[in-house]
């Protein structure tokens, strides 16, 4: 039992240390730049500019910040940048579970996007349809909690920082340095939590509990694995995996196509799940709202590309491989 755990435990820790450092190598940068930003009341001038978006979703205007910053740095970057504001925003839980859906649906568009694009899926319609779908999810789920009056609760995150955005710079490093490490602490618990559901056969189950809604999309059974790898572990797993399959010609274009699409609008279940639930989002949204949004959106965009002709399938929506059979 030893010799196991030792091994488990290591491995763990250098996983959580890899991913923390390629983190910190985009979130500090970012960290700084916002401060600075809101040194110069740069955040007020975005608040105008996202008060469209925002009050679409019922948000504080200042939330802006965070969108825009999830959508070009990645949902921890936009997390550490929640996280710094928090005490700011003054938000309750219904507004933390619509910004953090939105979040873990939109975000990292220059890397990620750019997996979708190599992948055959033209990079307009991707980003255009990411953006919309969760914008109208995170409406969709504005609109439901408020007609209930549910989730009214104020927010708090007990394990943020109680400071105010335009701090002084001396508080602002120490309170962010303390986001940063509790931020590295959650990393851990999800990477071991990931890895014990792997051992456990967890993740196997839950990918069986999700496999049938596949064949609802539309998604053949050749494309389970890979498509499966994306949504529980992210688009970098499965986008890697799947521009493989790409290349190697053994899926159908519109196989293809749906795959990668569902992917785009829901992967890392797990990991930005149990992530966004630590930043006050609520499961109704992050978890059960966004699966159920991305299985509907699915099942539309199926119904369209099997009629769509070839003609406009490979103009607007797919860049054919080279290998594929069309």
């Amino acid at each position: 039992m030893f010799k196991q755990t030792v091994p488990f435990l290591a491995a763990g820790f250098r996983q959580s240390l890899s991913i923390f450092w390629t983190l910190l190598k985009i979130v500090v940068p970012v960290m700084i730049v916002v401060r600075i930003g809101i040194g110069f009341g740069l955040h007020l001038q975005l608040a105008r500019l996202m008060d469209p978006v925002t009050s679409l979703l019922g948000l504080p205007a200042e939330s802006g910040l965070v969108l825009v910053t999830t959508l070009f740095a990645g949902f921890y970057g936009g997390a550490a940048v929640m996280v710094a504001m928090i005490s700011g925003l003054d938000m309750t839980v219904a507004q933390a579970t619509v910004l953090t859906t939105v979040m873990v649906v939109a975000h990292a568009f220059p890397i990620e996007q750019q997996i979708i694009q190599k992948a055959g899926v033209r990079i307009v319609i991707a980003t255009g349809l990411r953006l919309v779908v969760a914008l109208l999810l995170g409406w969709f789920l504005h609109s439901v909690y408020s007609f209930l009056d549910v989730l009214t609760a104020p927010l708090v995150v007990s394990w943020a920082p109680d400071t105010q955005i335009d701090a002084p710079w001396p508080i602002w490093a120490q309170d962010s340095l303390r986001s940063l490490l509790s931020i590295f602490a959650i990393i851990v618990v999800l990477i071991y939590g990931l890895r014990l559901m792997d051992v456990t056969g967890a993740t196997r189950w839950v990918t069986r509990g999700l496999s049938p809604f596949l064949t609802v999309m539309g998604i053949s059974k050749d494309a389970t694995t890979v498509t499966m790898t994306g949504v529980l572990l992210g688009l970098g797993f499965g986008g890697a995996l799947i521009i493989h399959e790409a290349q190697s010609g053994k899926l159908g274009p519109r196989t293809l196509f749906l795959s990668l699409v569902f992917m785009s609008l829901c992967h890392g279940l797990i990991e930005d799940t149990l992530f966004a639930l630590l930043l006050g989002g609520h499961i109704s949204g992050v978890f059960f709202g966004r699966v159920l949004c991305a299985v509907v959106v699915m099942i539309a965009i199926n119904k369209l590309i099997r009629k769509m002709p070839d003609r406009l399938f490979y103009r607007f929506l797919f860049i054919r491989p080279k290998s594929a059979d069309g």
